[in-house]
């Protein structure tokens, strides 16, 4: 991993290859998301929406992001399921999340290759389409949960065409 890093660090080398690829989450908005086929889960992700957070188990903020999101979620048990709430862990692995599948779900990118990507990152699906896109500000999973499950607007309507 060392040299891949360093190799990436000094050249401006290809996205993707066998042995690793580069995601750019930002350029997914309005495509079928492209690593569907790298996703354990991925057919539970194919219908309707969802709010993914791809994290590092050794990352600080994603570790922040993922305790707030369970709070939410948790606060949020019971009502309508307009949005469902996944977490993807990117390789190398760490020690697993607390399973609690009535509130979110669990899973992972293959380790078939190293994957490069700003986290934690939260993608908004909708039908297997990228609908919005958050890489550094985390977006409140609060607020867009209860404007997807109860308004029932198209979500460009609700402020999350937002690229950042």
């Amino acid at each position: 991993m060392a040299t891949t890093t360093t190799i990436l660090a000094l050249n401006e080398p290809e996205k993707v290859t066998s042995g690793y690829e580069v995601l750019d989450p930002e350029s997914w908005v309005g495509k079928k998301l492209p690593i569907f086929e790298h996703i354990d889960i991925s057919d539970q992700l194919k219908k309707g929406r969802w709010m993914m957070l791809f994290y590092h188990h050794d990352c600080p903020d994603c570790v922040a992001a993922i305790r707030k999101y369970q709070r939410q979620a948790k606060e949020l048990a019971g009502q309508a399921e307009a949005l469902k709430l996944a977490f993807i862990e990117v390789p190398p692995y760490g020690r697993n999340l607390a399973r609690n599948p009535s509130m979110y779900t669990i899973g992972r990118l293959s380790d078939i290759k190293e994957w490069f990507v700003a986290t934690p990152a939260v993608v908004l699906l909708e039908n297997s389409t990228v609908r919005a896109v958050w890489e550094k500000n985390m977006p409140d999973f609060d607020a867009v949960f209860i404007g997807v499950a109860t308004l029932q607007k198209p979500l460009t309507s609700l402020g999350l065409q937002e690229r950042r």
